[in-house]
């Protein structure tokens, strides 16, 4: 299968990775949607600082949900798997080990500065699982692609 960057119109590789972009974005539409409907707009950093010039954004406190998997670490699911999803259209391996890094970076991030969250030793392991699920897919299509061409 060719790289995403070079198809040519009306070729199955440029259908793929548009599919691949789609459905990114809706994990990651989704993330955003779920992790403001369920902590609210009123103590988000940037909608403070907006609201502190111009009140422009509405405030709302949040509903409240009890499920500690849909409150803690849904969001990081969806949110992580579409930055897989993003770095699998460059078909190599590495992509997926940069974007474990830049996950795991952000995250001991919020430890230093709680601004950006809270810190979870959990979040690093499900976005490790998920790094390597996409490796092993990654493999598996390698695989093929190799016994397809002998």
């Amino acid at each position: 299968m060719k790289k995403c960057s070079k198809t040519v119109p009306g070729d199955r590789t440029n259908l793929v990775c548009k599919i691949k972009i789609l459905l990114a974005s809706v994990l990651l539409s989704g993330a955003i949607f779920i992790y403001i409907l369920l902590r609210g707009t009123e103590k988000l950093f940037v909608v403070t600082k907006i609201n502190s010039i111009a009140p422009l954004i509405p405030v709302f406190e949040g509903i409240k949900c009890s499920c500690r998997f849909i409150t803690g670490y849904l969001v990081d699911i969806l949110w992580y798997t579409s930055f897989c999803i993003i770095s699998s259209l460059h078909e190599n391996w590495h992509g997926f080990f940069e974007a474990f890094f830049i996950a795991t970076i952000l995250e001991f991030m919020q430890r230093k500065f709680k601004i950006l969250g809270t810190f979870d030793v959990i979040d690093i392991l499900i976005y490790f699982l998920i790094t390597l699920l996409f490796f092993f897919i990654f493999l598996y299509k390698q695989k093929n692609k190799f016994h397809n061409i002998l």
